[in-house]
């Protein structure tokens, strides 16, 4: 069967996505042919393919090419397979022709409600509050994306909306599918969203700047996985946008399903009836590759006939492993995000003589050299309070380092005039143990009312006062009693409202509010105005002072005039601690811009340290080691994907038989994963150790075990508490006791594929993390079946050929216990008490004290047990000591029976492990 083959390049809004598959080299040649995708989880996926370059026309530099100016580095291209086609170029009174089935609901159902005439696929709905719908059932796709032409005799909805080109994927019946929705709103908005048939996934969104004015549009829906995605466009008013419009994530479908189209109008529409919806150039799509081309060589033969240019296209993990800055701090990221009116994030390297302003057009806080004060009694100036020590305070986890009032320095910035009232003002502070002096670390000013507000803290806590500068004289206050010289960072927040003639001021430390400003007589009668100044140390003082010992390292002071939405500052400046792993890989992503579609198991992913001052893709990386799971990129668009570890629990593979398989499958039964001695440390916190000591892959010498095979790893969560459940896991990862199969390899264009649509159509979607077990093997190999997961694969492309080669790495660690669940706990030295014939129904079991008798209770029942390599079916076990009698169901349920002696290990077929 030939492979339909589609190379797509991007060159800018005005061409799009340009369909240049003629210029594909399929087939091998001398200058190269056919497409090659590799992919490594973690890394970034590659694919090599050749395009023909007739007089240089993939040239970048080449001023007589068409695509002049549109070629360059990291040019998105798009790889897939045309699967089906339907151009509609037929009549057909009722239905859509051979292959297709319909349905609706609402008003008379009639067959001629669909019918195909003048070259389109059309849906007549006779009655508001109806749908009809259209299924192709001559195959099934799994992994697919729809794209075809709608248009409708109306403009938009009248009244309510009207529903044309809405795409169903993966439809397992009439009642359960994806779909991807688009509505005409009687605004004329176009509006997009994704459902599963139990209800909506994600949206709706606007479709920008489209208006329905009863032209046609182009839609495109795509399942990849557990990923979905829609976009529409007007194709007169521009080209295919680049990325999707709408994605988002579902695990409820994974079977392969028929593809369909349907039309709705919502209940209230008053548009003429029948309402008519017309369908044309419908293509299903296998998307192989999504990726970007980064450089274009060109080639050509001796005599010049013949010029071609070799691409090698990265997914998008090559461009966004390029650069290794690390990213601001996490206080750094989550306030500058936030719109404030001045921010100063006192993250200045040593040695600066101004603290930078995050804010365009605000000016930096400057130093004070020299003393504002006089000494009392002579009128002599006091000493200068020095000049600020920047980039010596540490120990706030979400920062760098920021200034140390400790070692003396005054700072201040004016702010210009904000004609609007209410303001807040926030910093972060931590202050010395047990150095209880009273210090006024920050004061701000405002044109409201009262000028001047400071904020004290001392042995009692808070003492935060608002007052007249001239006079000196304070009108109110509030207080909170608290201890902050405990060492530790702490969030300030203070925030002012005029409400009805009266301001009401508050304080909020570490998220939570703690007081309410009053004046000395009550309430706050006035206006609070707008932050107009702020000053840092506003006492000066020095470091040779005694009150130095209680001065804070201060940084991150941001003022709203007015206030914003609240941010979460509190959790940045812990750096995020305690932040799953996944949250934080989904907020990285969006912080960057960066699109990722993470898949979340049953159990929460791993609780993260402090974010650390690191490059993006090491603080993913960073993420995925810590929870387990996998970190790649999307096939069907330039995005990362993460698999959490919870989902490579407990997988239901696809299961394949040996000869499914092409030449040639070797198990290897090496050292290469073995690490036997673990050793695990957090960030500056402490470490576990944990040491296999018993069994074949043991630390002890050989032939008792393997010898001491050591590793240690550092991995950043969020307490010393994980570091056990981290090591136990690694040595349980590094003492797997199977052989294994490093590769396996498919040829789809095998005859015996062809009977087996839906399993190629499971093959072919086959990713990493995904399980396949293999069965039928050769009684020469270890008796099966073998569940292995995928961790890389390479998939070859030409005209007429298509394989595919895995990467894998035994499954068997990734079942775990659950409640309820098959695996059992295992029944370490349970060996048989006495000889087993091969024939024999039943046999005794012998126990240790440590570990217990065997289950006996019926519900318990059929329990599958591994005796020596022989998988055994029990019915019952009887007995109450340590040696118990096993009747037995099946033997040989493995391919493998025999007779066994006494002392052979007899275990449950699938030991139950605790998951992370």
């Amino acid at each position: 069967m030939r492979n339909k083959m589609m190379v797509e390049l991007y060159l800018g809004e005005t061409l799009g996505w340009l369909d240049v598959s003629e210029d594909g080299r399929q087939a091998v040649a001398d200058s190269g042919g056919g497409v090659v995708i590799s992919r490594t989880d973690g890394y970034a996926g590659t694919m090599d393919l050749v395009l023909a370059s007739p007089d240089g026309r993939y040239a970048p530099r080449n001023p007589r090419s068409p695509y002049f100016g549109l070629l360059g580095r990291n040019t998105p291209i798009r790889f897939g397979l045309l699967e089906f086609t339907d151009d509609f170029q037929r009549t057909v009174a009722s239905g859509w022709g051979t292959g297709w089935t319909s349905f609706g609901a609402g008003g008379t159902v009639s067959p001629t409600d669909s019918f195909v005439s003048g070259g389109q696929a059309q849906h007549s709905v006779p009655v508001a509050n109806a749908f009809r719908t259209n299924y192709y059932i001559g195959r099934t796709f799994r992994d697919c994306e729809v794209r075809f032409t709608f248009d409708t005799v109306v403009g938009n909805g009248a009244g309510a909306p009207i529903e044309p080109g809405n795409v169903i994927l993966r439809g397992q019946s009439d009642g359960t599918y994806y779909l991807a929705r688009v509505e005409l709103a009687t605004s004329g908005q176009v509006l997009v969203s994704l459902h599963h048939s139990s209800g909506q996934i994600a949206g709706p969104v606007a479709v920008p700047g489209a208006t329905a004015a009863g032209q046609p549009f182009n839609v495109a829906a795509s399942v990849v996985g557990d990923r979905l995605a829609v976009t529409v466009w007007d194709p007169a008013a521009g080209a295919e946008p680049r990325d999707w419009l709408l994605t988002a994530t579902d695990t409820r479908l994974s079977a392969p399903g028929y593809v369909g189209i349907r039309s709705g109008v919502a209940f209230g529409n008053t548009d003429t009836k029948p309402v008519r919806f017309f369908y044309d150039n419908l293509r299903v799509i296998d998307r192989r590759a999504h990726m970007e081309v980064s450089e274009w060589p060109p080639r050509w033969n001796r005599a010049g006939t013949d010029t071609w240019v070799p691409l090698q296209a990265s997914g998008i993990l090559r461009r966004l492993n390029q650069g290794a800055k690390p990213l601001d701090s996490a206080l750094y990221r989550s306030l500058s995000r936030a719109a404030p009116s001045a921010y100063w994030p006192l993250e200045d390297p040593a040695g600066s003589l101004a603290a930078r302003s995050a804010v365009d057009g605000i000016p930096p806080m400057t130093t004070f050299g020299f003393s504002r004060f006089t000494a009392p009694g002579t009128g002599d100036p006091v000493p200068a309070a020095n000049l600020p020590v920047f980039g010596s305070g540490d120990g706030i986890p979400g920062s760098g380092p920021v200034v140390d009032l400790a070692q003396g320095g005054v700072l201040q910035a004016t702010l210009p005039y904000s004609p609007l009232a209410n303001w807040r003002i926030e910093w972060v502070m931590t202050f010395p143990r047990d150095k209880p002096e009273s210090v006024i670390p920050i004061e701000w000013r405002t044109d409201g009312t009262w000028a001047q507000w400071q904020f004290q803290v001392s042995s009692f806590g808070i003492i935060a006062t608002f007052g007249d500068p001239a006079t000196g004289v304070n009108d109110g206050s509030a207080s909170v009693a608290m201890n902050l010289f405990d060492g530790l960072p702490h969030h300030f927040r203070v925030q002012s409202f005029d409400v009805a003639g009266v301001v009401d001021a508050r304080i909020f430390v570490d998220g939570l509010e703690v007081d309410q400003y009053a004046t000395f007589a009550g309430a706050m009668t006035g206006t609070g105005g707008s932050v107009t100044r702020v000053i840092v140390n506003p006492l000066e003082v020095r470091q040779d002072e005694a009150a130095s010992e209680s001065m804070p390292i201060l940084g991150h002071v941001a003022v709203w005039n007015p206030p914003g939405p609240l941010t979460n500052t509190y959790e940045a400046m812990t750096g995020h601690l305690g932040e799953l792993a996944a949250d934080r890989i989904e907020r990285l992503c969006s912080e960057q811009g960066v699109p990722v579609a993470v898949t979340r198991g049953p159990d929460a992913s791993a609780p993260m340290g402090a974010q650390r001052p690191a490059a993006f893709l090491e603080l993913l990386r960073e993420c995925a080691d810590a929870d387990g799971g996998i970190l790649g990129e999307a096939r069907e668009q330039l995005a990362l994907t993460y698999l959490c570890l919870g989902t490579l629990y407990n997988q239901t593979p696809l299961e394949l038989d040996y000869t499914h398989l092409a030449p040639v499958l070797e198990p290897v039964d090496d050292d290469d994963l073995v690490r036997n001695d673990v050793t695990v440390s957090r960030p500056d916190g402490g470490s576990a150790r944990a040491v296999q000591e018993s069994g074949p892959l043991s630390v002890q010498p050989p032939p008792r075990g393997v010898g001491t095979y050591d590793t240690s790893v550092t991995v950043n969560v969020a307490s010393d508490a994980q570091l056990r459940d981290q090591a136990g896991w690694r040595l349980h990862l590094g003492t797997w006791e199977e052989a294994r199969y490093p590769t396996a390899r498919v040829n789809l264009a095998a005859p015996l594929w062809e009977t087996a649509p839906d399993l190629a159509a499971h093959v072919t979607a086959v990713a990493d993390g995904d399980v396949i077990e293999l069965g039928g093997l050769p009684e020469w190999l270890p008796p099966g079946p073998v569940l292995s997961m995928v961790r890389g694969s390479v998939e070859r492309v030409d005209e007429f050929e298509r394989t595919v080669e895995w990467t894998w790495l035994p499954a068997g660690p990734y079942t775990v216990g659950r409640a309820g669940g098959e695996p059992r706990v295992c029944a370490d030295g349970s060996t048989l008490a006495a000889d087993l014939a091969e024939g024999a129904t039943s046999f005794q079991l012998a126990s240790t004290p440590g570990n217990g008798k065997w289950t006996t209770d019926p519900t318990d029942f059929p329990l599958e047990v591994r005796v020596g390599g022989e998988r055994v079916t029990l019915s019952a076990i009887t007995g109450t000591g340590l040696t118990q009698t096993a009747t037995v169901a099946a033997r040989g349920v493995n391919g493998i029976t025999r007779a066994w002696p006494a002392g052979t290990e007899v275990d449950v077929w699938v030991p139950a492990v605790a998951a992370l």
